[in-house]
């Protein structure tokens, strides 16, 4: 118990220098950005986004304020997130609260807290989608109530999926694709080489039948912007080789933010993509430990994450975009620790604890 409410007083020193650093970026930095500022807009004037037209019906009831709504989205991003992840993850006290550390500490969700982004939402959304989906998965038809109880969730989480759709299209289409082919992930002679060789190969068809033409399209729209953070990496109409090359050169440069443009590039990079990298060689290392929750989420991953490396070529929407890849490797990540079995964990060790893992010999 005293390890536990060490836990959480180390929880809440670093709410409060969240909290500090938050209060510099909306009053003293002043950060905010053209999306915000369109976001905005639409409170007064409707626009076509679901996070605009919900601030316009806000207005129209005359309960819209944008200062407000940063601290609900600071709120949102600093306790309600990290709390649902460790919710979704596990039953264990001890490693509850380590979720929760861990989870606070990504630094995008502070940042896009700050200004009336519709990101933290989103995220918020997307992550009792994924409570539900592991219910889902947790139901074993033993009988025809259970048979009826998870076709009733699974019906609710398709709809949730096609209201994600409102947020975001590629995000809730995502979801959908994974929730209806989950089923192949079980099937025996698929591993990482089957899967990923096979991946490839529709990766070429879609693109030598033209199927992925709106998407490149699109992603030239930002050679017209002139910012640094611009990567200028064209996919479209390139002989297939300069596709694929540039097509993992794109995955390098905004999944792995691998493209050091400037000093922000380099921090992201640090307190980011270094734990993503982690997490990920964790999982590849216990591999055999997924289940088909955690099979879900990679999937959804790969989907997710190849349209938006597809079409988009700016380092700092990529940071925004990455946020579901990363915050559902986590998750996965997350669920492989809570397997193992611990009785104790220092709470000021978390950095000798996260060696241990990524560093033992030892699988899970």
């Amino acid at each position: 118990m005293q390890q536990v409410n060490c836990m959480k007083y180390f929880f809440y020193f670093i709410l409060l220098i969240k909290f500090f650093l938050f209060l510099i970026l909306i009053y003293i930095i002043n950060f905010g950005g053209a999306d915000a500022n369109t976001y905005n807009e639409m409170a007064y004037h409707d626009g076509s986004y679901y996070w605009g037209h919900f601030l316009y019906i806000l207005n129209q009831y005359g309960v819209y304020d944008r200062t407000f709504l940063k601290f609900s989205l600071f709120v949102i991003s600093s306790i309600a997130v990290p709390f649902l992840i460790a919710k979704i993850t596990t039953k264990n006290t001890n490693i509850f609260w380590l979720i929760v550390i861990l989870s606070s500490l990504y630094p995008t969700l502070l940042i896009f807290s700050s200004d009336i982004y519709r990101d933290v939402v989103m995220l918020f959304l997307f992550l009792i989608e994924i409570y539900l989906l592991k219910k889902f998965f947790k139901i074993n038809k033993k009988s025809y109530f259970d048979s009826l109880k998870k076709s009733f969730l699974y019906a609710v989480i398709i709809y949730f999926a096609f209201f994600l759709c409102m947020w975001r299209e590629y995000l809730g289409f995502s979801i959908l694709v994974t929730i209806l082919f989950y089923k192949v992930l079980d099937l025996k002679f698929i591993n990482i080489k089957i899967f990923f060789i096979f991946y490839f190969l529709m990766l070429i068809f879609f693109y030598k039948y033209g199927f992925l033409n709106h998407l490149l399209e699109y992603r030239n729209i930002f050679l017209l912007n002139k910012a640094n953070t611009t990567l200028k990496i064209v996919l479209y109409q390139k002989d297939l080789f300069d596709f694929l090359y540039l097509y993992i050169k794109s995955v390098m440069y905004e999944l792995f933010g691998l493209f050091f443009v400037n000093f922000g590039a380099i921090i992201f990079f640090v307190f980011e993509t270094i734990p993503f990298i982690f997490a990920l060689r964790y999982i590849y290392k216990n591999k055999n430990m997924l289940s088909i929750y955690e099979k879900s989420l990679l999937l959804f991953c790969v989907i997710y994450g190849t349209i938006w490396l597809l079409g988009n070529d700016n380092l700092g929407t990529a940071i925004r975009l990455r946020i579901f890849n990363y915050v559902a490797i986590y998750l996965v990540f997350f669920s492989l620790i809570n397997k193992q079995k611990f009785d104790t964990i220092k709470p000021f060790y978390v950095i000798v604890f996260m060696k241990e893992l990524f560093f033992d010999k030892k699988s899970v």
